[in-house]
């Protein structure tokens, strides 16, 4: 009897395991896409009409960090700049803030990506949380809760 239930928890693991790896791969292949303009012309709800939409806020800051790797990882800093130049027209405070709320606990409750961090060195008498996505945890953490992302 221990035979069997040794063997289908081995199959189970397995199982699980293959999940897991299929999962990374498909995250994998996710490569750092950069925000485009969208060329559109819509409604808008109150009637105006809305054309050459950019990518919002949190668009930009996830392919920022999709640049960041483990050697290499993106600061808040780093995004804070990218937003900058994405939006000039906005409140530097209001994206400090954004950033604040997002990194990393946001991205991983509403968009269920891991997101993981190392301290980073800036200068000989600074340093700060650099970031970057585990693409590996994440497609764990995903097969383990059961999100499926929408296409």
């Amino acid at each position: 009897m221990t035979t069997t239930n040794n063997t289908t928890a081995k199959n189970d693991a397995r199982n699980a395991a293959r999940r897991a790896k299929r999962a990374a791969a498909k995250l994998a292949k996710l490569a750092p896409v950069a925000p485009k303009f969208i060329e559109t012309t819509e409604k808008h709800w109150n009637g105006v009409s809305v054309t050459n939409k950019r990518p919002g806020v949190l668009a930009v800051m996830l392919a920022t960090i999709q640049t960041g790797t483990k050697e290499k990882p993106v600061t808040k800093s780093d995004v804070l700049a990218a937003l900058q130049a994405e939006f000039p027209e906005r409140d530097v405070a209001k994206m400090k803030a954004t950033i604040a709320m997002w990194m990393p606990a946001g991205i991983r409750a509403e968009r269920k990506i891991i997101l993981e961090s190392r301290e980073v060195e800036l200068s000989k008498t600074e340093s700060a949380l650099g970031y970057w996505i585990d693409a590996k945890a994440t497609a764990a953490y995903r097969v383990k809760i059961g999100y499926t992302p929408k296409a």
